[in-house]
This record gives structure tokens, C-alpha cells and sequence, in this order.
């Protein structure tokens, strides 16, 4: 059974990007934009993980982690940081201060999911990847622009592929996606796209 995980984050772009990456890797996910929010939901859901930005309103990051890690029923759930704080000495303050990890901001997608997953048993992490002959379909948002070209993407990630294809459809592009060179060649040769990422 996959983990559920608490983000904890008041930037909506830097929210919406764990989401998406976290939920299309099959995680169950709870958010919260503050602090006291934050520890309302950890003890009412008491997730698998909680990942922490350090710098959010009401209490901040550290006052989460001291809470929590004094709390005897929450303080064995993982708690992450992740921040733009980079300074000399920050990882060990948060690590000081209860944090039992630190993943440094602007996040990187293709590393984030995993170097999450090094934080949960392995019977919360998703199941392995099996090769995938055709790449399910994220739900298209409808597009008012009129078809511009059509781009071939071919990666081994689906989340990667989900990404692309959320971030051009809207803009008009049609995309079709391959996981693997061959497979690519192939779509390639039938598909005739205009541009191949």
C-alpha cells in the first residue's frame, strides 16, 4: 500500500509541484498551507511522512518539528525539510531541531519522488515501475487554442511524460508520448510529429 504523505507548503507553485509529482507516482496526499494546520492534520490523519517547508506562516517549520518530535505518538513519523535555506550550518539546525531530512529548493522532479521514498518503509513506496507498452492518458484540459503542432516525447518516466503533456496541451500542442528509443522511432515513423523532445 503506497504512503500517505502531508506537505506542508505555502507557496501554491512549490504545493503544486510535489502534488503533482507525489500523486502521480500513486502517493495518497494531505496538505497544509501553515503550521497550525500542519499539526491538526498530523495528528487527525497521522501520515506516513511529512514534508516541511521551514519558512511558513502561524508556526514555522522548526516549531512543527519540535512539536512533533516531542509529541510520544508522532514523533516516530519521518519529517522532512525542504527549503531554499542554504546557508552554512542550516541542514544541521534542522537536523538539530528534529528534522530527519533535508531537501534543498528549487526542487528537482526527476530526483524529488525518490530521494522522498529513501524516507519510508519499503512496504509504503510505490511499487516498481514494470515496462509500460503504451503510457495511460493524463485527463486533458480542454484548449481553446487551435492545434499547433504535434511533439513526440519520449522519456522513461512517466511523470515525466504526465508533466510534458500538462504543461503543452493546454497551449494547443498534441502530444504523444514513448518510453523508450525504440518505441520512439516507432511512434516516430507513424505519427510523423513535428518536433521530437
Amino acid at each position: 500500500m503506497s504512503a500517505r504523505i502531508l506537505i506542508v507548503e505555502d507557496n501554491t507553485d512549490n504545493l503544486k509541484l510535489m502534488s503533482y509529482l507525489l500523486k502521480a507516482s500513486g502517493y495518497q496526499l494531505f496538505t497544509a498551507m501553515d503550521g497550525e494546520e500542519a499539526l491538526e492534520t498530523v495528528t487527525r490523519e497521522r501520515p506516513d511522512l511529512v514534508v516541511c517547508d521551514v519558512q511558513i506562516p502561524k508556526i514555522d517549520g522548526y516549531g512543527v518539528a519540535q512539536r512533533l518530535k516531542n509529541h510520544p505518538a508522532l514523533r516516530s513519523i519521518p519529517l522532512v525539510a525542504v527549503t531554499a535555506l542554504a546557508m552554512v550550518g542550516d541542514r544541521d539546525k534542522m537536523l538539530s531541531a528534529g528534522f530527519d531530512g533535508y531537501i534543498s529548493k528549487p526542487l528537482i522532479p526527476q530526483t524529488f519522488v525518490k530521494q522522498l521514498e529513501a524516507f519510508l518503509n519499503a512496504e509504503e513506496r510505490r511499487p516498481p515501475r514494470t515496462p509500460h507498452k503504451n503510457v495511460p492518458e493524463t485527463p486533458r484540459a480542454p484548449s481553446n487554442q487551435p492545434h499547433k503542432a504535434t511533439i513526440l516525447v519520449v522519456d522513461d518516466s512517466r511523470v515525466n511524460l504526465n508533466l510534458v503533456r500538462s504543461t503543452l496541451e493546454p497551449f494547443g500542442y498534441s502530444v504523444v508520448a514513448a518510453q523508450s528509443v525504440q518505441e520512439g522511432l516507432s511512434v516516430a515513423r507513424q505519427q510523423r510529429p513535428d518536433l521530437i523532445l
